[in-house]
């Protein structure tokens, strides 16, 4: 693929329903590398697209450097695209665990989201609460042996069936109702403790669903009992039988794995 404004792409990273995530590296006028490499979002949908426009601005809010989430280098438009310049991370929290991922290291990530988390939630957008709404473990990215965040979600989220599965996966009950989903701090919790399920049990947590349908409950027998205790009660039906933020959550996740 050829250059994107002032960005030459060197490796593509991810592809989702609506982006492509590419390794880049700025280049000044006579094409050398001026910067160091970055990972660059480019849309898929024309930037007059109503979630584009969400995005663009939602974006530009986090450039201002919301607490635990991956730096915003960049946010442009290049051919009506959407085009976000992030700063680039080792890895994703899911590829970590596919490589070997501790109980502790594990929690101690989840940690440093839910502050993120909870720091998002005291903030707002133009008079709008704030939610990251699509908390998975491809959407926390390792930095210089930190977790942070990225991809804040633009309002209002689609259904389901317009959402990739690794997203649906995470998603809380409230979220998945129709017409509108019932936006709450508590819904970021759950998907925190589904993404924790996820990177401990890779090889069960999830069962795949069929094609129109939607996840069932998410499977945690094989966790230590004080482990499924604390997930429990983060997966509860109802958002206020969770723990009251997701920082309660990481730390009774904590002394739960501390025994």
């Amino acid at each position: 693929m050829g250059p994107v404004f002032c960005y030459r792409l060197n490796q593509l990273i991810a592809v989702g329903s609506f982006a492509e995530v590419w390794q880049a590296h700025q280049v000044n006028a006579d094409g050398e590398p001026c910067a160091a490499d970055v990972a660059l979002k480019i849309g898929r949908c024309h930037f007059d697209d109503e979630t584009s426009q969400r995005e663009y601005q939602m974006l530009f809010y986090s450039a201002q450097q919301l607490d635990g989430f991956i730096q915003v280098l960049d946010v442009t438009r290049y051919h009506d695209k959407l085009v976000v310049a992030w700063e680039l991370a080792e890895d994703n929290l899911l590829g970590i665990a596919r490589n070997g991922l501790s109980d502790v290291e594990c929690v101690r990530y989840i940690g440093e989201v839910a502050a993120a988390l909870d720091s998002l939630h005291a903030r707002d957008f133009r008079g709008r609460r704030l939610f990251h709404a699509g908390v998975n473990p491809t959407d926390i990215l390792i930095h210089d042996g930190h977790a942070k965040l990225a991809d804040l979600s633009p309002y209002p989220i689609g259904p389901p069936t317009n959402i990739p599965f690794y997203k649906v996966v995470c998603m809380a009950p409230e979220l998945r109702s129709q017409p509108l989903p019932k936006l709450l701090p508590q819904s970021d919790q759950y998907a925190l403790a589904a993404t924790y399920a996820w990177v401990r049990l890779p090889n069960g947590a999830f069962a795949m669903p069929r094609r129109g349908e939607l996840l069932g409950a998410i499977e945690i027998a094989r966790l230590p009992h004080p482990e499924k205790q604390v997930l429990s009660k983060a997966f509860s039906v109802q958002p206020e039988d969770r723990f009251p933020s997701c920082c309660a959550f990481a730390d009774a996740l904590k002394e739960a794995i501390q025994g």
